[in-house]
């Protein structure tokens, strides 16, 4: 079997040279036995991202690099999956603020073949998470919203580990609209629609593991967008 990790990177020079040493001890040491690689998908970076990875990618020969022109998370993921030939895909947030040892806990839930999607829970049981309250509001919120609208009962869309087979990846691809950040959410509730198989594994989460930065959460723009993609998405399995 084998795996795809995407890590899509928008203006991330200063923090994957901390974040891919990370990612790499991690799965050097829980994926042994299994043909997996990484591919930083540079999705419309300003700064010298490309630079920075290129260098990594000389330490790492499982390591790749893709400049994606278009801007959004969504598209990233949805180039590289399409064009992969990889049995499972899955991707992980840049600042790894998930600990990525999750990604071996969603590999043994898909590998029995008895899960299509996988989803990194803050809210399951083992699940740490040490982030700011405004992040614990727009998770509560999102997720008291995407079961008033669509019943989905896992909770947490958007926590920043997900996996899928690429079985059901094909046989859902047809049905995703979105470009951005909401593209994962949108294969979930998809799925969950069409009635694929989807659990969750716990997660340990710290806010800027590796480094302080800014943040980039807009807490009225994003929950607006949010807001606006879910009804879009509710039109469209009306």
């Amino acid at each position: 079997m084998s795996l795809l990790i995407v890590v899509p990177a928008k203006n991330e020079a200063k923090i994957l040279p901390l974040a891919i040493p990370f990612l790499f001890n991690s799965l050097n040491n829980y994926f042994k036995d299994v043909e997996w690689g990484v591919v930083v998908a540079d999705n419309g970076s300003t700064d010298n991202t490309e630079d920075v990875v290129q260098n990594i990618c000389l330490k790492y020969s499982q390591l790749s690099y893709v400049k994606i022109l278009q801007s959004g998370r969504g598209n990233a993921l949805r180039l590289l999956w399409s064009n992969s030939n990889a049995d499972y895909f899955a991707y992980i947030d840049a600042d790894m603020g998930i600990n990525p040892k999750s990604l071996h806990e969603a590999y043994l839930s898909m590998s029995d073949n008895t899960n299509d999607i996988i989803v990194g829970s803050r809210f399951h049981q083992g699940s740490s998470a040490q982030i700011p309250w405004y992040r614990k509001v727009m998770t509560w919120g999102s997720t008291r919203l995407v079961y008033r609208l669509f019943k989905y009962p896992l909770g947490d869309t958007q926590c920043g580990m997900k996996m899928i087979s690429a079985k059901a990846f094909f046989q859902l691809e047809p049905y995703l609209h979105e470009t951005g950040w909401f593209f994962d959410t949108e294969i979930i509730l998809q799925a969950y629609h069409k009635g694929f198989r989807i659990s969750t594994v716990a997660v340990e989460v710290i806010h800027q593991r590796l480094m302080s930065r800014v943040s980039r959460v807009s807490i009225v723009k994003d929950s607006f967008n949010f807001l606006v993609f879910l009804f879009k998405l509710k039109g469209r399995l009306a």
